[in-house]
């Protein structure tokens, strides 16, 4: 409920980020018909001055996932985390976003809570790539992993029922979800099929 509470405040703030640009972009119209070219140029740059490392990063259009992307990476890097993001979603798809929040929330803490268990700096760093092409979502993440926990798993009990939860969301959604290991690589990879665009 929180995370649907802070999505839904990151949504209206946008909505009131595009209200005021849409102003803003009048006022500049306006100036620059009139000649007044230095005027405006000088109103980009003070907007521009405005603008923080505190605003998010534009990871995809679909709000619920950049807004979750957004947070897991800044979480990340906060634990010396890199995180390697290519996402591609439309903005409205008709997945519900609490299939999305399981999907992408349970891969993501997975990734990161390996990635924090590995004494490598090199190697802390996470890989995702999303992809939507003819009604198909197809998802693969990778990250290192200490290869000693295929035999003990002790660390990654949280980390199972988070999969089982992944797999649950996808099998219920039609899709197809595999997970492999390549020397100290995790990977998965999932495909929903017939995702389709919300105008």
């Amino acid at each position: 409920m929180k995370f649907y509470d802070q999505v839904k405040q990151s949504q209206t703030e946008i909505q009131a980020i595009n209200h005021d640009l849409k102003n803003q972009y009048l006022v500049l119209l306006s100036k620059l018909q009139k000649g007044e070219v230095e005027d405006a140029i000088n109103s980009i740059r003070r907007s521009l001055s405005t603008l923080t490392e505190e605003h998010s990063t534009i990871f995809t259009e679909n709000h619920t996932l950049n807004f979750m992307l957004n947070e897991k990476n800044t979480y990340a890097l906060s634990k010396g985390i890199k995180f390697n993001i290519k996402a591609f979603l439309p903005r409205k798809i008709n997945l519900q976003d609490d299939v999305l929040v399981a999907i992408f929330g349970n891969l993501l803490d997975n990734s990161i809570n390996a990635c924090k268990r590995l004494t490598s700096i090199e190697m802390k760093e996470v890989n995702l790539e999303v992809d939507y092409f003819k009604n198909n979502l197809a998802i693969e993440i990778s990250n290192h992993f200490n290869t000693a926990e295929i035999e003990t798993r002790k660390n990654r009990l949280i980390e199972g029922m988070g999969i089982r939860n992944v797999i649950k969301a996808v099998e219920e959604n039609g899709g197809i979800y595999e997970q492999w290991t390549k020397g100290e690589l995790y990977i998965v990879s999932i495909v929903l099929l017939n995702i389709t665009y919300q105008e």
